[in-house]
Order: C-alpha cells, then structure tokens, then sequence
C-alpha cells in the first residue's frame, strides 16, 4: 500500500474527512487532549457531523488519563480512563504524601476542605484556594497545595474524587461514583479502539501514544483481532475493516492544536509530519501547534487571535493550493482577518 491510501484511512477513520457524532468522536479518539481548551473545543467540532450544541460540555468529563495529560470523555468511560492500577510515581507535591512543604496529616486536612467546599457545586482553583486559606493554610503549604503543575488537585483528580470543568476556566467539581476496571481489561479496550481509529499504525506509533512498554503493547496485540499491512517498509497494524470508497486527501486540512493526527504517531515516522517540518510543530516548550496540511501532509501551521487567523508556511504554495488554503481558512474562521505568510 502506497503512503497517500494509508493517510485516505487514517484521516477517515479519524473523522477528519468522514463525520460523526461528538460522542462517536470522543469515544473512538480515546478522549480528546484538552490542555488548551480552545483547542481541544475545536478538534472535537472539527470532526462532527453537526455544530456542537448549547452545553455540550456537561456531556463529558475532564480529568488527567493516558500519557498523564488532560482529557475529556464521557463520564461512563470513567471506569476505563481510570483503571486500577494506573495511578503510578508522581511528583511528592503531586500526591497525598508529605513534601517539603507540608506534611501527609495537613494534605488530609485540606483535601477534605476542598470535597466539602466542592459538594455545593463547582468551584474555581481561586475559591478553594480561599477556602484553605481560611482554614489556616500557611504560606509555605500552599506552594505544594496548588503547585502551578499540580498539586492537591492532581492527585484527587487521579483518585477520581475531582474533575475539571470543562471551560477556559480553572473550576472543579466532584466527580461522580464509578468502579475501576481491571487493568489489564482496561488497556486492551484503549488498545483496541486505537488500533481501529488510528489505525493503520506501527507499534511504534502505540508506543508513543501510550507511552507503555513495547513489550507490553506487544504482549497485549496477542489478544486483539488485528491485521496487518505493509507500507513505505514499515508493518502496519489496525483493528476492524479498512473503509471502501474513501474521499480523496483534501488539499487542505486545518487541525487543531495538540491534534489526535500529530500525537496519535510517533513524530519522527509520521506519515504527515515531514520530518524537516517538525519543530515547526512541536516546540521544546512541549507545545504542539495547529498543523496546515497540504495534500495531506503539513506544510505550516497557523494561529487564531481576536480579528484575524495567520496561517504560517513551511514552504511556498502554488496559486491553486494558496486559492484552496485561503477559502477553507474563510469557511473555518467566517469574519477573521485571513493572512498567508510564506
């Protein structure tokens, strides 16, 4: 199989050119990475087959999962999300024990401080940290209590006692009750719906994404209805049938932020990252930029401000791919300034 059928596939079974329902979307993407809210807002409208309606938000959950970062999901995947087994090492500040700062009796203290504050509804990180203030929270323990990486909030997320709001905002409220599933069940289930909705992808690809062993992953492929396919040399896996009748690669693609089509492989091999563009879109600051993709692959990247949207290129555009940039840019941000440089 040649590269440009792999990325028809892969961008179908992404939703980028195959709509969906939010839920199908989020569920089949395993969650969407929502570090940066307008962006993970984003990446979840850009591939629904409808516009994302009034409070869609109080629909999902928002809560540290895979990879230790910031997802949403719905709230029935909690008990996959948030297997046993998952809470590993964490920085002293972001855990229950004693740190420097505080001892394990004090962190006790105010993590019930916060669960009563946080059973008449959802609170803002500034209110709780009030709240503790209140309670005799000294200058010294609030360095480790709101940590600005983490503190108490992050290991009563990861416990599944707290969530994020869903919102620009730093708020939090409870989450609700659920059972764990079992590790191993867990992480064959996220296995599995990678290999189908990111899929076709190498081992590598699971590795990075996961951030798991590749003896585990590999141990784990054991037990999944998996195929396999060759392409540009490599050995390509994924699960469930390949789609008929794909639509062609658009000229022009505009993902978002920290989009499921950059971490979803490993950066160095990936099919739409070539590799002289690649800290164009991942800086050393751990950000990962809005990709331009050209025929399939990124050829920029661009930025969303208040009047106008300024799409940076890697490398200059003929007038028809430009012509096909520009219109998609003004059918995605109607009323934004719309500026090419490059």
């Amino acid at each position: 199989m040649d590269a440009q059928t792999l990325r028809q596939i892969i961008l179908h079974r992404q939703h980028l050119t195959n709509p969906a329902g939010m839920h199908t979307v989020c569920r089949g993407l395993c969650g969407i990475q929502a570090q940066m809210h307008n962006h993970s807002v984003y990446t979840l409208a850009v591939r629904c087959d409808h516009p994302l309606p009034s409070g869609w938000e109080e629909q999902f959950i928002k809560t540290w999962t895979h990879r230790g970062t910031l997802h949403f999901f719905a709230p029935e995947e909690l008990p996959l999300y948030l297997h046993e087994g998952r809470v590993r090492q964490a920085r002293q500040v972001d855990s229950l024990d004693a740190d420097p700062h505080i001892s394990a009796q004090r962190k006790q203290f105010f993590a019930r401080v916060m669960l009563d504050m946080l059973q008449q509804g959802p609170q803002s990180r500034a209110a709780l940290k009030t709240a503790c203030r209140e309670k005799g929270m000294t200058a010294e323990e609030e360095k480790s209590l709101f940590d600005g990486w983490g503190g108490l909030l992050y290991p009563l997320s990861r416990l599944g006692m707290v969530s994020h709001v869903i919102s620009s905002q730093k708020d939090f409220r409870l989450m609700p009750a659920f059972t764990p599933m079992k590790e191993k069940e867990a992480k064959r289930e996220m296995l599995r719906r990678y290999f189908t909705a990111y899929g076709p992808v190498t081992v590598n690809d699971a590795v990075y994404f996961f951030r798991w062993t590749k003896a585990d992953i590999r141990g784990m492929m054991e037990h999944l209805p998996l195929r396999s396919l060759e392409a540009e040399g490599r050995q390509y896996f994924y699960a469930g049938d390949l789609p008929e009748d794909l639509p062609r690669v658009p000229a022009i693609l505009l993902p978002g932020g920290f989009d499921p089509l950059m971490l979803g492989y490993r950066k160095e091999e990936s099919l739409f990252l070539p590799r002289q563009y690649l800290r164009g879109i991942y800086n050393l600051a751990g950000m990962v930029f809005p990709p331009v993709l050209v025929h399939g692959q990124v050829a920029g990247r661009w930025k969303q401000e208040k009047k106008a949207v300024t799409f940076t290129m890697f490398k200059p555009l003929n007038k028809r791919d430009r012509a096909a940039l520009e219109r998609k840019a003004e059918k995605a941000f109607p009323g934004k300034e719309i500026l090419v440089e490059g």
